[in-house]
């Protein structure tokens, strides 16, 4: 994934002067001004789909769907 991330210039990768191990992951411009499109097509998003809800729904709304998430990210398949 960083190396896509690179190759589109969106982020840096170099050497980490404390440990040459590592790699230091860093955004460029680029990749700060996609990021801020991209936030602006998810709030975009997000009016249209929470449009019908009132500001305190949309805050219940959010608030569960984090437990959820919360929840979910500790999930382990038994399977």
């Amino acid at each position: 994934m960083l190396d896509k991330l690179e190759a589109e210039g969106l982020v840096t990768r170099t050497p980490d002067p404390s440990d040459r191990r590592n790699k230091r992951v860093e955004m460029t411009k680029l990749g700060f001004s996609e990021l801020k499109r991209l936030d602006k097509l998810v709030a975009e998003a997000q009016d249209i789909l929470l449009a019908p809800l009132t500001q305190d729904e949309r805050a219940e709304f959010l608030r569960l769907m984090k437990s959820l998430l919360i929840h979910h990210e500790n999930y382990q398949d038994p399977g």
